[in-house]
């Protein structure tokens, strides 16, 4: 019998495995930017398997529409990851919706796929993309829906906003408030807001005044107001300008939403 004392454990696969991770990590983030989800399947080795719903309201990567046959929008696909170069297998089915099945063995391909959805936003959602990967440079997570022609932000942690202040201002040796107090949240509002209103940025916000969101510090979290597709263009430009406080790799989103 082997002693399992001398065995070794795979890391190159490990590492293959964990670099996966990263790509299918892209791809969804890529289909989320489009309100859209995907479900991905892989292994350490092996193609990627990708599966996402057609919806009426949301196309991706092909116009279509939830009533058209499964064949004539496998077709349509079909064409797409042809022009682009990309080798897969386009497979679908319809219980109830038409569902459309990508079996791709290449990781950069996976990649690809997930630029052609990128490329393919409505300019806002394009611009909620941008945004929301410029604050991630600065860890500030902050998520937005896409209303109209604005985007409504969900309510901002009182750390985030903080993180938020430090990276449109820049480094100070002023002490950081209480962030689990009521004064020290309202100082970070109040902080907020002026470097908001120095980028030519006006928007109302407030404390929450209910408890915050699970694992958020602070006795509420703030609400802001929606942000017009040009603030937010605004705010996007005044974070980047500022050294990223770490690293978030994404595809990069196209200046408007041109459609595949």
């Amino acid at each position: 019998m082997t002693d399992p004392s001398t065995l070794q454990p795979d890391t190159g696969s490990s590492e293959r495995l964990h670099a996966r991770s990263a790509i299918a990590e892209t791809l969804s983030d890529a289909f989320d930017a489009a309100d859209h989800y995907v479900h991905i399947w892989y292994s350490g080795d092996g193609p990627f398997t990708l599966s996402f719903y057609v919806k009426d309201d949301r196309p991706v990567l092909i116009p279509g529409t939830a009533d058209e046959p499964v064949s004539a929008l496998k077709a349509r696909l079909r064409d797409v990851v042809k022009r682009h170069g990309i080798v897969a297998d386009v497979e679908g089915r319809s219980l109830g919706r038409p569902e459309l099945i990508l079996v791709v063995p290449e990781p950069d391909a996976v990649l690809r796929i997930a630029e052609l959805v990128i490329e393919g936003l409505p300019a806002l959602l394009a611009a909620r993309y941008r945004l929301r990967n410029a604050l991630l440079t600065h860890h500030v997570r902050w998520s937005f829906k896409a209303e109209g022609q604005a985007l409504a932000p969900y309510d901002l942690s009182v750390r985030c906003a903080w993180a938020l202040c430090t990276a449109l201002r820049g480094p100070t040796r002023a002490a950081a408030p209480d962030l689990r107090s009521d004064t020290g949240a309202q100082e970070v509002l109040a902080e907020l807001t002026r470097q908001l209103t120095a980028i030519g940025i006006l928007v109302q916000a407030r404390l929450s005044g209910c408890c915050p969101a699970r694992g958020h510090d602070g006795p509420h979290d703030l609400t802001w107001d929606p942000l017009s597709h040009e603030n937010a263009e605004r705010l996007t430009a005044a974070l980047l300008a500022r050294p990223p406080a770490g690293r978030h790799l994404h595809v990069p989103a196209p200046e408007s939403g041109e459609a595949v």
